[in-house]
């Protein structure tokens, strides 16, 4: 008996904690803003949006681009600072790409066309674990 009372105390902890969970309602972000997905003018264009845009699990961002000109890149840490997309973890070549962000994580994103990433085509997106109440 003893040990029924602690499963259902574990229980009911862990079902607290689910409530205590905030519920973050989804964004599209369209990355870049007006101008969208493009070789930047300035190298750190896409660096600052990345920092001053919050993009919360559950959010999809958005990159609008010409097929053909422009592509996304999903990569890793040491590519992203390489601006090598020879083992991506995703990308899309289509214009108009919409990428789910499903779990906090660092999500390095570049264009591997041309020398667009080594002009500043890339940005990371931190997404943060979902906060507790």
């Amino acid at each position: 008996e003893l040990r029924m009372d602690k499963v259902k105390l574990n229980l009911l902890i862990v079902m607290a904690m689910a409530m205590m969970v905030v519920p973050m309602e989804a964004t599209t972000l369209s990355v870049g803003d007006s101008i969208g997905w493009i070789r930047p003018a300035s190298p750190l264009y896409y660096l600052l949006w990345g920092i001053t845009h919050n993009v919360s699990v559950g959010d999809v961002l958005f990159f609008n681009f010409t097929t053909g000109y422009h592509n996304v890149v999903q990569v890793k840490r040491e590519a992203f600072l390489a601006c090598d997309a020879s083992d991506p973890i995703i990308s899309y070549t289509d214009g108009f790409a919409y990428m789910d962000i499903p779990i906090p994580n660092q999500y390095y994103i570049i264009c591997s066309i041309g020398d667009h990433c080594q002009a500043g085509q890339r940005f990371v997106a931190n997404v943060p674990a979902p906060k507790l109440l």
